[in-house]
């Protein structure tokens, strides 16, 4: 997938496109979408695929010969998915220099009837979880000699590589040409690289040809496969140590022993010649926005996806390299910061589309605002805004969302959290997981998102009529652990109650403000931009939904004393009566405030800019003004009434993350409940009780996690979901 930002010649007013192309991998694919395969080729000529069974997570193997006598030894091989789920192997052997490529087809035998047998019945069917589950066909295409040129000489070869060929570089009419074959030779101090086509050439016959012999062949013409060269390269800077595609093969990328990146786009796109920059620019990567890497001695290296990284060997040590942009003075002016907002918000969108981890690029931004803000401190707001909406933009998602726009859709939107991590980690100031207020409203919306996905997964799992029930349990004792997995999660949810009401009783007594002041209220975001808010009615009218269950499971039960149910159902009963806000009445007032804005919204001019103002600032708009009155009149003359509020002020909230003192818009607590040095669950939202247990942190976030252990997990849970990444989608490491 690629994205074509085009921005016009900058002022004050810019504007920037992004096109989409959509790009399917070829080849074949384990017929279940969750399993895994892997195919491989030995250097004996022994073709090996390696799959987990249909039903089973065993992995299992059948393999095949690519030549019923085997001549040679294979020194490179290299594989390439074709259009019709076929495999394309090409091999080289460095003795004989023979050049030989197979057509390699895998029938899966998952889905096979069972055939009939000669008395008539039916025979057992094939095996789904055993080595007959595929079987491996192998047609050689082509065998020739392939001898290194005159600038090769002396060299080895060092990279032999498969690629399709463009669509918009076939030849009309002619031969077909389907793949293209790299030939990289190496020394000490450079390398060449060949360049051929495999052409698939017709060979028409005479029709008298056909009707010799009984044996007539219905096809007229046959296909012979020619491989013929096209163009030889020298690459300067040392022997090539890495020469793949990306992207669905649309990147070329060579690297070579000095650090040089040479990536070269495929497509139709070319970059003006230098000193032509009339018309809009283009962006395809971060090298057109003068990112490159340092120049380092390096022998083995792997490119990163996002192609801002790559990890690479030193002393027998796997380290990691990051791209750095180039500024040719100390500063940077404000075209440069533009383009580099751009490219940087492409790459994370396309990181987004193609499910692909972005901690790398995330680096790269916070070492580029690091940079932004030592050279030119003045932009630094500015920078950080563009890149902050261009993302939203790249990805096509807006934060004022339609009027009727579907809670479904921002729950399980995965651009919405990969946006929401990358505010959240923008946000975070020091290693400490210090937040600033635009980093705690993502923090909570992510929050607030767990939960309304957990409540979606207890409720239906805890509805349905008939569930499958582990040995040795009841389903009544199944429902009830499902609502059991909730119980830290809603008081996470009425202790986040309890924050707003803090802040609405603290704006309650000083009423008096300045003209156009607009005050930083992460309640305040929270309550009035629209994800957080629609998440947050669908979260409460959820509880509401599952303490309504929860009291028919405990009626139903048999033992209406110290049944399971009746205790998980007196668990949450306590959870809901120790809440310092009553959660109906706050749910009235939310209800309250989200028909109040939507009324409002017909008469506003930017509802756009109004919302990333309280998402991305955490600052209560002087539109909403009015909206801010009706809040607080209504929290002074029904809530409050209510609510102990010696009780509500003094109570403890800083395990949230979200309050402490504002230091220069910088905040002085962490999410961790530092005063009483408790662990808490950060998906769980408990207390980690045993130090035996197995837990893990969060790369991005630092959250903190108890592992679940599938072999012994009696049914499946909501944290199953969680199982790779944390709720704001960084990876987990054990500890």
């Amino acid at each position: 997938m690629t994205q074509q930002p085009q921005q016009q010649k900058p002022g004050p007013i810019y504007h920037a496109s992004y096109g989409v192309s959509q790009g399917k991998p070829s080849g074949p694919y384990h017929p279940v979408q969750s399993k895994q395969a892997c195919i491989s080729v030995s250097r004996r000529g022994v073709v090996r695929l390696t799959a987990q069974g249909k039903t089973d997570a065993r992995y299992f193997q059948v393999s095949s010969v690519l030549e019923a006598t085997q001549d040679h030894w294979i020194s490179h091989a290299t594989w390439k998915g074709c259009k019709d789920d076929s495999l394309l192997l090409v091999t080289y052997s460095s003795q004989s220099h023979l050049v030989r490529a197979y057509r390699v087809t895998i029938k899966w035998n998952f889905n096979a009837k069972p055939a009939p047998s000669a008395n008539g019945t039916s025979n057992p069917p094939p095996p789904e979880n055993n080595s007959d589950f595929a079987v491996i066909s192998i047609d050689r295409v082509l065998s020739t000699t392939i001898e290194p040129p005159q600038e090769a000489r002396g060299m080895s070869l060092t990279h032999l590589q498969a690629i399709p060929n463009i669509p918009h570089k076939q030849p009309v009419g002619g031969d077909n040409i389907e793949n293209e074959l790299y030939f990289v030779y190496g020394s000490l101090k450079k390398s060449v690289s060949c360049k051929y086509s495999l052409t698939d050439k017709q060979m028409s016959l005479h029709s008298s040809f056909y009707s010799l012999g009984s044996r007539r062949d219905n096809s007229r013409e046959k296909v012979e496969t020619k491989l013929v060269f096209q163009e030889l390269v020298e690459h300067s800077g040392g022997p090539v140590v890495n020469f793949s595609y990306e992207s669905h093969d649309t990147f070329r990328v060579i690297v070579s022993a000095n650090g040089k990146v040479d990536l070269k786009y495929r497509g139709l796109h070319q970059s003006p010649p230098a000193g032509q920059d009339k018309g809009p620019k283009t962006f395809l990567s971060v090298y057109d926005a003068k990112y490159l890497f340092p120049a380092m001695s390096i022998t083995r290296v792997c490119l990163s996806p996002n192609q801002v990284s790559y990890a690479y060997l030193e002393d027998n040590q796997l380290k990691i390299n990051y791209v750095e942009r180039q500024l040719a003075q100390s500063s940077s002016s404000e075209e440069e910061l533009l383009s580099s907002a751009i490219v940087l918000a492409v790459r994370n969108s396309i990181s987004c589309f193609s499910n692909v981890a972005s901690d790398d690029l995330f680096c790269v931004i916070t070492k580029e605002l690091a940079n932004v803000k030592k050279n030119t401190p003045k932009v630094y707001d500015k920078f950080l805004r563009i890149l902050l909406q261009e993302s939203h933009r790249a990805v096509n998602f807006t934060l004022d969302l339609p009027k009727d726009y579907q809670i479904d859709k921002v729950m399980v939107n995965p651009s919405l959290q990969r946006l929401l991590s990358l505010q959240l980690t923008l946000g975070t100031v020091n290693k400490n997981w210090e937040r600033n207020p635009m980093s705690k409203v993502a923090w909570a919306v992510l929050n607030i998102r767990l939960l309304a996905f957990a409540l979606t997964f207890t409720l239906r799992a805890s509805s349905q009529p008939k569930i499958q029930v582990p040995a040795g349990t009841s389903e009544m004792e199944v429902k009830a652990n499902h609502v059991q997995t909730m119980l830290g999660l809603i008081r996470w949810c009425t202790d986040l109650l309890a924050y707003i009401c803090q802040e609405l009783y603290m704006l309650s007594l000083d009423r008096q403000e300045k003209d156009g002041e607009e005050n930083t209220s992460i309640a305040a975001a929270i309550m009035f931009a629209s994800v957080p808010r629609m998440l947050l009615i669908y979260s409460l009218r959820g509880i509401r939904g599952l303490e309504t269950m929860t009291s028919s499971f405990a009626s139903q039960e048999n033992n209406p004393v110290s049944g399971i149910a009746a205790m998980t159902y007196q668990r949450l009963k306590e959870t809901m009566s120790m809440a310092p806000v009553p959660l109906p009445l706050f749910e009235k007032m939310l209800t309250d405030v989200d028909g109040s804005i939507k009324r409002l919204q017909p008469t506003l001019q930017d509802r756009l800019s109004i919302e990333q103002k309280l998402m991305l600032d955490a600052k209560i708009p002087k539109e909403l003004k009015p909206i801010k009155d009706r809040v607080i009149e209504v929290f002074r003359t029904s809530l409050l009434p209510e609510i102990d509020v010696s009780a509500l002020y003094f109570y403890d909230v800083s395990w949230l993350g979200l309050d402490g003192e504002q230091d220069n818009g910088n905040e002085s607590n962490t999410w961790e409940p530092n005063q009483s040095q408790q662990e808490i669950d950060i998906l769980r939202k408990i207390i980690i009780s045993s130090p035996s247990e197995s837990k893990r942190r969060c790369v991005r976030c630092g959250g903190l996690s108890i592992w679940d252990d599938m072999k012994t997990l009696m049914y499946t849970q909501w944290t199953v979901a969680f199982q790779k990444n944390c709720l704001c989608g960084g990876n987990w490491y054990s500890i």
